[in-house]
């Protein structure tokens, strides 16, 4: 963990002083364990971080904020000991709030993050996935948010064909699918995640991914480098 010191002068009206104020990147100091409940039980899920300035925590699952509904309430406070304690409570929980969580502590300086699963037994569901669009030669990651419990095989394909076709790409244990340099001629297309629990249930969802060429890389770096807006703006919106 890197600390940061700078000092601000300050008039007093006896002479001057300086006061040194230190910076410190998010840690978090506590995390949650993978769980397994059942349909109507309740989850709570906790994590703590300190940093400074003070940092925020949010709740994500697969990359998607949680948002309060009538059975999840998201919160935070700051205990005595200077530390920001942040919280999800779900009662009644669903087999649709299954799925990977992820707690993700940012300030000026820095992220410090942690996720793991919350297992609701009962049959496989996938939440719906956007499309994607990524530029050649980058990489791409696609997760599965898969709910239900226990889970027995789960698969990505490319038309009839299962992944991973060769090296470029990777099918993690949890669903999550990683392409590397991508090429548009084979890249791009329909995906598939399946995914079948241990009694013969399955569930699936599609997902299309664009490949732009690299002129559009060009793009971005010409705007990173000259602080572009218009160029930004025209990239974003095609």
């Amino acid at each position: 963990m890197e600390t940061t010191a700078f000092h601000e002068p300050y008039m007093t009206t006896e002479d001057y002083s300086i006061r040194w104020i230190l910076t410190e990147p998010p840690v978090l100091l506590s995390k949650f364990e993978e769980l397994i409940v059942k349909p109507g039980e309740s989850v709570s899920l906790r994590c703590s971080a300190v940093g400074n300035p003070l940092p925020q925590i949010t709740w994500y699952s697969y990359d998607m904020p949680v948002q309060d509904t009538s059975r999840i309430r998201v919160g935070d406070y700051v205990s005595r000991e200077g530390s920001v304690i942040s919280f999800i409570n779900i009662t009644r929980v669903e087999v649709s709030d299954g799925g990977q969580y992820e707690c993700r502590a940012i300030n000026e300086y820095g992220v410090d993050a942690f996720s793991s699963i919350v297992h609701v037994r009962g049959p496989p569901s996938i939440r719906p996935i956007r499309n994607r669009t990524a530029v050649a030669g980058d990489f791409l990651i696609i997760h599965c948010p898969i709910s239900g419990y226990p889970i027995h095989s789960i698969r990505w394909m490319k038309g009839n064909r299962q992944l991973p076709l060769g090296r470029r790409q990777k099918v993690f244990t949890n669903g999550t699918l990683l392409i590397q340099g991508l090429d548009g001629m084979e890249d791009e297309g329909k995906y598939r995640c399946q995914v079948e629990s241990d009694e013969g249930i399955k569930a699936s969802v599609d997902v299309f991914l664009k490949v732009l060429g690299e002129f559009y890389r060009s793009m971005i770096d010409f705007a990173v480098e000259h602080r572009s807006p218009e160029t930004l703006t025209c990239y974003l919106y095609i």
